[in-house]
């Protein structure tokens, strides 16, 4: 067994806590010291969008508690952030969105510059390779994200060392079979990708529709980017599925919806908009193919509703306000689901070393098992950690919508820019990236304790 501050620090820790609640007098005992984390993230590359957005909401959850502007220079280096007498410094290191060289950042963070715990990772095959090769030996824990593949939370062989805050794709369908169920849709047809890894989109979607009342008509795989869609619409119509549900990416998923709305055709089709760069590619394809892409003509094309992970404009706390505010203040953009995540783990990591009293890793983990996140950019208190790492937080489902602001659409869910909807901050953060269209008001919200695959399932097996 490898010798790392880690473990010498965490010899020391019962004593330096005690000692902590023997000093000033009987007041509260609080954290001194420092915590090095090393942040993985593509910074640059194919997946610069989803590693930036991450690395920028870590960053801004460890600003949090001390209200101070996080660091804005997102590039590989050292960046500090302090908070009373606990110093964060964070390693950051861009991984180009490759695998071998995030495992390589990974070890040498750890065995050679001592990192106390690992952070980030956009790919769940850089994820897996991290924890493989370097957290779990050298018992470092991983604050993963956003990488999205339930494997990850869900394996004994990766989920030792997880700590995963931001939603995974398991969690994507559960979600929507659980509002199909309550829409009263009978059947579906599957169409997902041919080229994703095992188990892939379309095995978890399988599952999750064996615990749904909703069943599957029949499902396909297809390749990325595929553009000939009339015999999966035939083989939809042949199957009697009331509606499509769609798993796909940038590259599929608009001109999938694209060739929906120029068919004709009745059955609808659904999809999980996972991010706004998804909605940027969904948005140019329908403007191309719409002779005005309004609400009703949405609507009237079969598309939607969508399941979101974290749209802005769907949550109305006032922690939601000031995530979306100082992110938007220190980056010059607004803030998407893989920055949603991973500024849940700044901040649960900075409540795990305040509520210890502590800096060395052993005894902050106790704090992070089974805790319910007060910060969230869903509401105070809306993500729990179960007892594999995942943590839970609540879904919404809304009706595709042009972006707020456009002054477009004149259906259910659509705002003029002067308007909000009920309930709801503006939803014009997704305009910010150049997205058309967004997800409308909130037709559906899905409970989170609902949504991530249960410990004591079937589909998990995780002992930490």
């Amino acid at each position: 067994m490898e010798t790392t501050r880690r473990r010498v620090l965490a010899g020391l820790a019962a004593g330096t806590v005690g000692l902590a609640g023997c000093s000033g007098g009987g007041s509260e005992p609080t954290a001194a010291g420092t915590i090095r984390i090393g942040l993985l993230e593509p910074l640059s590359g194919l997946f610069a969008y989803h590693g930036r957005q991450a690395a920028a909401g870590f960053l801004t959850g460890l600003s949090a508690a001390p209200g101070t502007e996080p660091p804005t220079d997102l590039a590989s280096g050292v960046r500090t952030v302090t908070d009373g007498d606990v110093t964060y410094e964070v390693l950051v290191r861009d991984t180009r969105g490759d695998v071998g060289r995030a495992a390589d950042a990974a070890d040498a963070l750890v065995r050679r510059r001592q990192v106390d715990l690992l952070a980030g990772c956009a790919s769940s095959a850089a994820a897996a390779r991290v924890l493989d090769t370097t957290a779990i030996p050298t018992a470092a824990p991983m604050l993963v994200g956003p990488a999205d593949d339930p494997v990850l939370t869900a394996t004994d062989a990766l989920c030792r060392a997880v700590y995963r805050f931001g939603e995974t794709t398991a969690m994507d369908a559960r979600a929507t079979f659980r509002h199909l169920e309550a829409e009263g849709i009978g059947s579906v047809y599957l169409v997902g990708p041919r080229n994703d890894d095992e188990p892939g989109l379309v095995e978890v979607y399988r599952r999750a529709a064996t615990n749904s009342s909703v069943s599957l008509a029949g499902r396909q795989r297809v390749d990325q980017g595929r553009s000939a869609w009339s015999d999966t619409f035939d083989a939809v119509r042949s199957s009697g599925a009331d509606a499509v549900l769609a798993p796909l990416g940038p590259a599929t998923l608009p001109r999938l919806l694209a060739a929906r709305a120029r068919a004709d055709t009745s059955f609808r089709v659904s999809a999980p908009l996972t991010d706004r760069l998804l909605a940027r590619q969904v948005g140019a394809a329908l403007d191309d193919v719409l002779d005005a892409t309004t609400a009703d003509a949405i609507r009237a094309a079969g598309i939607g509703p969508v399941t979101t992970r974290y749209a802005p404009g769907h949550y109305v706390e006032e922690t939601t306000a000031d995530f979306v505010d100082r992110f938007a203040s220190a980056y010059g953009t607004a803030p998407d689901a893989p920055a949603a995540g991973m500024f849940v783990a700044g901040t649960a990591l900075a409540q795990a070393v305040a509520e210890t009293a502590a800096t060395d890793v052993r005894t902050v983990e106790t704090a992070l098992d089974g805790m319910s996140v007060t910060t969230t950019p869903k509401g105070e208190g809306a993500y729990t950690l179960q007892s594999n790492g995942q943590a839970a937080s609540p879904y919404t489902v809304a009706p595709l919508v042009p972006t707020t602001g456009s002054g477009t659409g004149t259906g259910t869910g659509t705002t003029t820019p002067t308007e909000t909807p009920t309930g709801a901050r503006s939803n014009a953060t997704w305009a910010d990236g150049d997205a058309s269209v967004e997800p409308g008001t909130v037709a559906d919200r899905l409970l989170a304790e609902d949504l991530p695959l249960p410990p004591s399932s079937d589909a998990v097996s995780c002992s930490r």
